[in-house]
């Protein structure tokens, strides 16, 4: 029995410690629900409820040979929603796709929820748009596919998903492609095509949906794709939107976002790149609602007009074509990196309404003529040695040096004089870029400092020092008084000597004494005249003493026939 115990916690203490997912499911070939419309059915690692029609999926791996699809939802009626809920770590690799419903239509809708993850590898395509309407709720999807979402109306991602589709194939659509519209919402999104020039994010107009949009809110959204295309394109045939709102784009590819009708811009916007790209092309971009914090690091164009809309930094030479116009608004500021050259060709046009820079040491900078005549002119940017300031106070000046190319740039001072017993003391004061720079000189020799009279402090503490402290009860306030004195004061200080003479006067003069006895005569007198009782005589003992020995015994007998003796003679 003792044995059976321990095997049976020696079994339980293994399963303690076995890693959960190692009872995950595995599926090889189709997880196939097109027979269990109305049904509900379940197996290892999933369950389908057929009236909430809901899949549910936990650590589920399902692995195919190339064909057929991952997962076959069933039929539904048009416009209706199938719900896929992702637990724990599910995977789905070697198909022609993911996901799929049977028989294939284009009015179903789906929502892949839940917490869990789902990975998609080793497939045609994640669904070859044979949903209406794809939208993933909260969920945690990576794909590297040949192929990314295909979708026939509206592809949404929201409340937190966390999406990455990298479509390999050099003939691939796109990572996300929509007909209608894409709506990104407080998530984050991953969408690359790295071996094709189709654009990563992909609205286009088909069959009835003539009008598209995109909307992307409170996200992070990266973009690449090689070759020459846009990382996001929206384009209609009747119109096309972007709005973009407190959110980051971060473009690698040739451009950044295209959108045909209007492209809006609504709180901190950053549009991120690597290089000088154009990065919003529309024919109109609406950034009247752009946030002072946003960070667009690129030229946006609207048809022939192209702006810079946040401080930039030019990094590679830029030219404005023929017929096109380079405007730079107000409070912005364009900084050309060194040698780099802004130009205009022909009837190209720059228009600077706020600031270009260039550093002094750039053999580029803005072409000669490039410049409209109406445009604010070019600052040189130097660095100023502002450790190493020349000072003049005899013509009130201060120069300062560029310690990169020598240009020199004086400018007034204010120099304020001010004399102390001969010693005479210059302060500058001098602004310079918007900084304000001090330094001061001394000229002049001081004159003999002579020190204060101490006489009457001296004569004070000397009479502080007849008196006894310990008969007064606050002789404390007069050492106090001899203790706060300054013995460092020279003459102009003289007034404040003074005053510590007649503070040790005045502890002097409010001295309290010591409470004594008082003697009263009348009290002596009337104690000598009292009469009181005699005492009982005692007889005196023998006194001895070592020194007078016998002759202090014998001094009452002595005085006694001393006595006899004066008395004969008087008789």
């Amino acid at each position: 029995m003792k044995k059976l115990l321990a095997m049976v916690l020696s079994a339980l203490l293994v399963l303690t410690i076995i890693p959960m997912n190692i009872f995950a499911a595995e599926k090889t070939g189709a997880l196939d629900l097109s027979s269990y419309g109305k049904e509900n059915a379940s197996g290892d690692g999933w369950s389908w409820n057929a009236s909430e029609k809901t899949l549910t999926i936990t650590d589920l791996t399902i692995t195919g040979t190339g064909t057929s699809e991952g997962i076959i939802l069933p039929s539904t009626e048009v416009g209706e929603t199938i719900t896929v809920v992702l637990n724990g770590s599910n995977s789905i690799s070697g198909f022609d796709q993911a996901i799929d419903v049977s028989p294939e239509t284009n009015s179903t809708n789906i929502v892949i929820s839940g917490t869990g993850l789902l990975s998609i590898t080793d497939c045609t395509f994640v669904h070859r748009g044979t949903f209406e309407n794809v939208t993933i709720d909260g969920a945690t999807i990576t794909a590297t596919v040949e192929n990314g979402f295909i979708t026939e109306r509206v592809f949404t991602i929201k409340n937190g998903a966390n999406v990455s589709i990298t479509a390999t194939d050099s003939d691939a659509w796109s990572a996300i492609y929509a007909v209608e519209g894409v709506e990104i919402s407080d998530s984050t999104v991953v969408a690359a095509l790295p071996n094709h020039a189709y654009p990563a994010i992909y609205v286009t107009s088909s069959g009835t949906y003539t009008e598209t949009y995109m909307n992307i809110t409170n996200s992070s959204v990266s973009v690449s794709s090689s070759g020459s295309s846009w990382g996001i394109y929206c384009y209609g045939r009747a119109s096309a939107t972007t709005k973009i709102t407190n959110s980051t784009i971060t473009v690698d590819s040739l451009a950044g976002i295209y959108t045909n009708s209007e492209i809006i811009l609504v709180g901190d916007v950053d549009v991120l790149t690597t290089s000088n790209r154009q990065l919003m092309y529309s024919t109109v971009i609406d950034s009247t609602g752009l946030g002072s914090g946003s960070d667009i690091e690129g030229y946006v164009r609207q048809v022939d007009e192209m702006f810079y809309l946040t401080n930039y930094i030019l990094t590679s030479d830029f030219s404005v074509v023929t017929g096109r116009t380079l405007t730079i608004p107000a409070d912005v500021t364009l900084t050309l990196a060194d040698d780099v050259v802004l130009s205009s060709v022909d009837s190209g046009a720059i228009i600077n309404n706020g600031s270009i820079v260039v550093p002094c040491t750039s053999i580029g900078g803005v072409a000669d003529g490039s410049l409209s005549a109406e445009s604010n002119s070019v600052t040189i940017e130097h660095s100023y040695d502002t450790d190493n300031i020349a000072w003049d106070f005899n013509n009130a000046t201060a120069t300062f040096t560029c310690s990169d190319c020598g240009d020199v740039q004086t400018v007034s001072a204010t120099v304020e004089s001010r004399n102390n017993l001969g010693v005479v003391t210059k302060v500058a004061t001098a602004t310079f870029n918007g900084v304000t720079y001090t330094t001061t000189q001394t000229t002049g020799t001081s004159l003999l400092i002579i020190s204060a009279d101490y006489s009457a402090v001296n004569e004070a503490i000397a009479k502080a020092n007849a008196l006894n402290a310990s008969d007064y009860t606050n002789f404390a306030d007069v050492t106090a008084a001899i203790n706060a004195v300054d013995w460092t004061l020279n003459v102009l200080n003289q007034p404040t000597v003074n005053t510590y003479a007649e503070a040790i006067e005045t502890a002097i003069a409010n001295l309290i004494p010591v409470d004594s006895e008082e003697i009263e005569i009348d009290d002596l007198v009337e104690d000598s005249t009292t009469e009181s009782e005699p005492e009982e005589a005692t007889e005196p003992e023998p006194e001895t003493n070592p020194t007078t020995g016998a002759a202090v015994m014998l001094l009452p007998m002595a005085i006694a026939l001393a006595g006899a003796i004066v008395g004969k003679q008087k008789l």
